[in-house]
């Protein structure tokens, strides 16, 4: 392996691994959900739902500085999904988008605008 060859995991700050690969979670109720270990370590996350949502929904992540993630929202019922830590502001993704998200410890910010995936 040459300097600069990515390996198949992805250092983040804080020492984290994110795997580069990818998660697809149903959210299985019209609520607000907080992202697992199992699910977060994924760099790409497709976020659809087996109820029709009723309104904007929170997905809760670890803040985690470094961390680039792209999300997609592909849940029913035409909401946004918004992407916050546990603490500070958060980044909404509009039905049927998807965008890279980044986070610097205290926020989840916007490093792409939405895009179709």
């Amino acid at each position: 392996m040459a300097d600069g060859d990515i390996t198949a995991l992805q250092i983040l700050g804080d020492g984290a691994m994110l795997k580069h690969g990818y998660v697809a979670k149903s959210l299985g109720s019209d609520a607000n959900y907080t992202a697992t270990t199992s699910e977060y370590i994924y760099q790409i996350q497709k976020y659809t739902s087996s109820v029709s949502l009723t309104a904007t929904r929170n997905i809760v992540l670890p803040l985690t500085a470094g961390a680039l993630i792209f999300v997609w929202n592909a849940t029913t019922g035409a909401q946004s999904l918004q992407f916050l830590g546990a603490t500070g502001t958060g980044i909404t993704v509009a039905n049927a988008k998807g965008a890279w998200l980044f986070c610097d410890g205290t926020n989840w910010n916007r490093a792409s605008a939405d895009v179709t995936p």
